[in-house]
């Protein structure tokens, strides 16, 4: 009941909400963090390891165990997973360390392409402004970050799930990397469940 109650107050927090972000001195507040993902503090969450990125397009999707907003997401990145494949994208799943212990239970049910991580200290997060889940980020070959925002647009105010989207943010930004193109909306607003550094704070 907790979580579905952060995970409805959170798509309602984020409907007005403008991210806060550090973007090297840029004043528009919508550009993206200007970074690479050279060493993103990553650990499997299958045996503990470090797990580097390589010269792939990669997308990081910040998911949770316990967020009903993203289950419900696992037939569509099972959809992308089978559009895009591991040949061109690099898929990382990143979930919170608190959910390290059912994290690979989880994403074996789930049977998605790619790898479970999990971020000790919320690093990349916190430099990228993710607050919630599922929220993507998409980088290109040269590790630079080209998209940040949600799968799609679904999810809409109070929670409202519609079923069907009319814009699949994540695809058309993972198809325009991929083809060497500048994003179209490289930016969007995710809604989902607060993650646990969120709500500590």
């Amino acid at each position: 009941m907790t979580v579905q109650f952060l995970c409805i107050f959170s798509s309602y927090f984020h409907q007005g909400q403008k991210p806060s972000i550090n973007t090297s001195g840029k004043s528009d507040i919508y550009a993206l963090p200007v970074l690479r993902l050279s060493d993103p503090g990553w650990r499997s969450a299958l045996d503990g390891s470090v797990v580097t990125p390589k010269r792939y397009v990669t997308v990081a999707l910040y998911t949770s165990v316990e967020c009903p907003i993203a289950r419900k997401y696992r037939p569509e990145l099972k959809r992308l997973g089978a559009e895009f494949g591991e040949k061109q994208v690099q898929w990382r799943y990143v979930f919170p360390p608190e959910d390290k212990s059912a994290a690979c239970a989880a994403f074996r049910e789930s049977k998605l392409v790619g790898i479970p991580v999990f971020e000790p200290d919320y690093r990349l997060a916190k430099l990228c402004s993710v607050r919630v889940t599922p929220t993507a980020l998409v980088f290109d070959s040269g590790g630079t970050l080209r998209y940040r925002g949600r799968i799609d647009d679904r999810i809409a105010v109070m929670g409202e799930w519609k079923t069907r989207a009319t814009r699949r943010d994540l695809f058309l930004a993972i198809r325009e990397v991929i083809a060497g193109k500048k994003v179209t909306r490289p930016q969007t607003d995710a809604n989902g469940c607060f993650l646990p550094f969120v709500v500590e704070n």
